[in-house]
């Protein structure tokens, strides 16, 4: 455990007394670095590299940082985790809603048992916990309590298998619930508490940027602050430099900080790219952008997906990814590690922030909307479009029509978020089971308070962003964390949603394209030329691989017969090879991991 960046625990309702028979002193109970009570009720192991401060038989433990002023640095930082536990030992009103950033804090107590575990509303760290008779267990991995008498969660494989991952508080194991970002939890005298302290109604209080040019403006002033504070927490973080406009936005601004820091030596980047043919031209892409940054630069090559790594990647996490290329972070982690850096900072969050293709569409679809009212109009619309060979015009047409229908699979949301197709999910669980799925996922929003308009492009952006983007970043997370190395991503922290959740979405979603207020900003610092270069997304030929002759053939014919699947599915699936059978191929390997294995 120490040469990762993890913690676990367990706080007991009482002190654990001597084992029978027991001679000699107490058993030491209250375990953290440098600090042990004797006969305690209280269990945390941590990670050394992990920022931590012990006063008696309290402990505080800090993931990422808090914002505050430039100080981020260790001892800043330090002192400040200082000052939390000092408040929450006299019971002082923490004000965690007020608190930017991106973390996840832990305070506790021996003397009285108590604990205190907060994930701010962007915190891209898991936490997991799960009560017990004893008690109450909880760890940053979910490997670490789902390895213990584990139990199958079938109300959670629905959402599995829609959006890859099982949004929300619950996990595919039972018992074993997920803290969601915002949500603060609070074990004491055997009763658990956990309630929303921080959400976006918080974040999105300041009024409204009207101008492009301000828009731009807010964007570049929270990024400038977050690589400031992220220069001073992880001077030695590699950017993790794809080429595209996300990745750029944020080696740029971290160029800048590391100058205005006093270095003198080259910004350091890194990357993984696959062997692949058709996948060659993506590692151009990124080296072009090395180039201009003129970065140190440590380029990772990834072979062909095998069950192995998929197995080894899921064992160690507990937790399905989300993401193909999930399965690359541990080798591109070990070797960033080999070469000396400490941190990666990533782009993930901003589709969320600043919009994709499909917000695009909805757009599109809002002004069909006003100029057919009728669905008879519409219907007539959409077949005429595909008359006269327009397609995504008619597709428009129809998603125009549900937009108002935030439960039904058509509405722009769900289609967004779905991995596989609503007809498979529902052949294995049944209707009602789906339908309640989407209905999960909606209460985040509802949790989250989040802003609404007419074309829910708020809901779109959040669920993106409440959902995958964090949920992809907290397991990339436990990936690098893993390896001894953290990770970090600048559009998770909660100052940039504060800054774009200011800007109405008609200025930053405009029909035009997406990520256009982005793109607007990188320009400030790369030549045009740059940033109007086509986007080249990292895709991996996953149903070649599973089919005949494919690395994941042999896991594919291995995968067991379930009572969820209807009788010849699974070999239909393997005669025509599609994400469903991927889903189903992940989640094979974990059960198989977690309840077969000796």
């Amino acid at each position: 455990m120490n040469s990762s960046l993890n913690f676990t625990g367990h706080l007991f309702n009482q002190p654990v007394p001597p084992p029978a028979g027991h001679v000699g002193p107490c058993p030491k109970m209250a375990t953290w670095p440098e600090t042990a009570q004797a006969n305690a009720p209280l269990v945390i192991h941590s990670g050394h590299e992990l920022l931590t401060f012990t006063q008696g038989d309290a402990y505080a433990l800090l993931r990422g940082y808090i914002a505050g002023q430039g100080k981020t640095d260790w001892q800043s930082q330090q002192c400040l985790l200082e000052q939390l536990l000092a408040r929450f030992i006299s019971r002082q009103d923490l004000q965690l809603a007020a608190m930017e950033g991106s973390f996840t804090l832990l305070l506790a107590t021996a003397n009285p048992a108590r604990l205190m575990i907060f994930r701010n509303v962007v915190g891209n760290t898991f936490t997991y916990y799960r009560p017990s008779p004893n008690g109450i267990q909880f760890s940053n991995q979910l490997a670490e309590l789902g390895s213990t008498n584990p139990v199958l969660n079938q109300q959670a494989l629905p959402s599995y298998f829609i959006y890859r991952f099982s949004p929300g508080r619950e996990t595919l194991f039972q018992g074993i619930k997920r803290l969601l970002p915002g949500e603060q939890l609070l074990y004491e005298s055997g009763e658990l508490r956990v309630e929303t302290c921080q959400t976006y109604a918080n974040l999105a209080s300041g009024n409204p940027i009207t101008r492009v040019p301000d828009a731009i403006e807010c964007v570049e002033s929270a990024m400038t602050d977050i690589s400031r504070d992220q220069v001073n927490r992880y001077p030695s973080a590699s950017g993790l430099l794809s080429g595209g406009v996300d990745s750029s936005y944020i080696q740029a601004h971290w160029n800048l900080a590391w100058q205005n820091n006093g270095k003198t030596n080259p910004p350091r980047s890194a990357a993984f790219w696959l062997n692949e043919t058709r996948r060659l031209t993506d590692q151009e892409y990124t080296l072009s952008a090395v180039e201009l940054f003129e970065t140190e630069h440590l380029s990772v090559e990834i072979e062909e997906l095998t069950a192995d790594t998929i197995r080894q990647t899921l064992r160690t996490t507990g937790e399905m990814p989300n993401h193909v290329q999930s399965f690359y972070f541990p080798a591109l982690a070990r070797r960033m590690k080999e070469w000396g850096s400490t941190a990666g900072l990533c782009g993930e969050g901003a589709d969320g922030l600043f919009g994709t293709d499909d917000l695009c569409q909805m757009i599109k679809a809002g002004s069909m909307a006003q100029w057919l009212p009728a669905r008879f109009l519409r219907q007539s619309a959409a077949r005429l479009a595909e008359l006269i060979g327009k397609p995504y015009r008619a597709e428009a047409i129809r998603l125009s029509g549900h937009l108002d229908d935030l439960d039904a699979w058509v509405h722009p949301i769900n289609q967004n978020a779905a991995f596989t197709d609503w007809a498979t999910v529902v052949s294995c669980f049944g209707q009602e089971a789906a339908q309640q799925a989407l209905v999960n996922r909606q209460e985040l929003l509802q949790q989250q308070q989040v802003p609404d308009d007419r074309l829910h492009l708020q809901h779109i952006l959040t669920v993106g962003f409440l959902g995958e983007a964090v949920n992809t970043a907290a397991y990339w997370t436990s990936l690098f964390n893993l390896a001894g190395l953290e990770m970090t991503c600048p559009f998770l922290d909660s100052r940039m949603l504060t800054a774009t959740l200011q800007i109405p979405t008609d200025i930053k979603f405009p029909p035009s394209g997406a990520k256009v207020i982005l793109k607007h900003a990188l320009a400030r610092h790369v030549p045009t030329e740059f940033v109007q270069r086509t986007k080249r997304g990292f895709g991996q030929p996953i149903i070649k691989w599973m089919s005949p002759g494919g690395p994941l053939r042999p896991a594919v014919e291995a995968i067991s017969p379930y009572d969820f699947l209807p009788d010849g599915l699974l070999a239909r699936l393997k005669l025509q090879p599609n994400w469903f059978l991927y889903n189903l191929l992940v989640f094979d390997l974990w059960y198989k991991e977690f309840f077969e294995s000796p």
